[in-house]
C-alpha cells in the first residue's frame, strides 16, 4: 500500500515493522536489512522522529549477535535522540528491551556499559546514522544461532533437511562422513537442537533452499 501511495514515510514504517517481526523470529540479518532500508528513507527526508526506533532495533540486532559494545552505544544514541525530540520509546514489549539491556550490561560490566552508553548518547543523529552504517560491516559472526553458522555448516544443514544421510552429504561435498558428523555436532550445539528432525523443521521455517543442487544457501 505504501508503494502504491508512493509514501516513503509509510514504507519506512512498514519496513521497521517487518524488521521487528524478523528479529522476533530469530532472523537478525533480515531485520537489519529491512531497518537499514527504513533508516535510509527517514534520513533522506529528515523524518528524524522515527530514527530513534531504528537505532533501538539496530541495538537489538547487535545484542542478539553478541556485538555488545555496538548495542550499548546504539542504546545510548537512541535514548539521547528521544530526549532531544521529547518523545518516549513506544510502550509495547518493555520486558524485551529490559532483557536486552540487562544482557548487554552483563556482557560489558556495569562500568563498561555506562561508558559505552554515554559515548553513544554523545552522538548527534547524523553521527549515529553514520555509525550504524559503519558498524554493519564490522560485526563479527556470533557464537550461537543461525547467523553463527558458517557457509559449510549451512550447506550441510540444507542437505540434512533434504533427507540425505551423512554418507550422501559427504559424497556431494567431497568430505568424509565423519567430517559431516563433526559439522553437524557443531550445528546442533550452536542452534540448541537435539536431532536431525528438529533441524529439518527449523531449516524449513528459516526458508533454507532444500533442493538437491549445489547452489548457495539463503533465507
Amino acid at each position: 500500500m505504501a508503494r502504491r501511495l508512493d509514501s516513503g514515510y509509510m514504507q519506512a514504517g512498514a519496513e521497521r515493522l517487518v524488521g521487528r517481526l524478523a528479529l522476533a523470529t530469530g532472523e537478525a540479518k533480515e531485520a537489519e536489512r529491512y531497518v537499514h532500508d527504513a533508516l535510509g528513507r527517514l534520513a533522506a527526508k529528515d523524518f528524524t522522529i522515527d530514527i530513534p526506533e531504528c537505532l533501538d532495533i539496530f541495538a537489538a540486532v547487535a545484542a542478539t549477535q553478541e556485538s555488545f559494545e555496538e548495542a550499548a552505544r546504539l542504546f545510548g544514541a537512541a535514548a539521547a535522540a528521544r530526549e532531544r525530540l521529547g518523545i518516549v520509546r513506544f510502550p509495547p514489549e518493555p520486558e524485551f528491551w529490559i532483557s536486552l539491556e540487562h544482557a548487554t550490561r552483563e556482557a560489558l560490566g556495569l562500568d563498561g556499559y555506562q561508558a559505552t552508553f554515554a559515548a553513544g548518547a554523545a552522538l548527534g543523529t547524523d553521527e549515529a546514522v553514520a555509525y550504524v552504517c559503519r558498524a554493519r560491516g564490522e560485526r563479527k559472526r556470533p557464537s550461537m544461532g543461525w547467523d553463527s553458522l558458517t557457509p559449510t555448516e549451512l550447506e550441510i544443514v540444507r542437505h540434512t533437511a533434504a533427507g540425505l544421510t551423512n554418507r550422501q552429504i559427504g559424497q556431494r561435498m567431497f568430505i568424509s562422513p565423519g567430517t559431516v558428523k563433526t559439522h553437524l555436532s557443531h550445528v546442533f550445539a550452536k542452534l540448541g537442537m537435539p536431532s536431525r528432525s528438529n533441524l529439518a523443521a527449523e531449516a524449513t521455517r528459516h526458508r533454507l533452499e532444500l533442493d538437491h543442487g549445489g547452489g548457495p544457501v539463503g533465507k
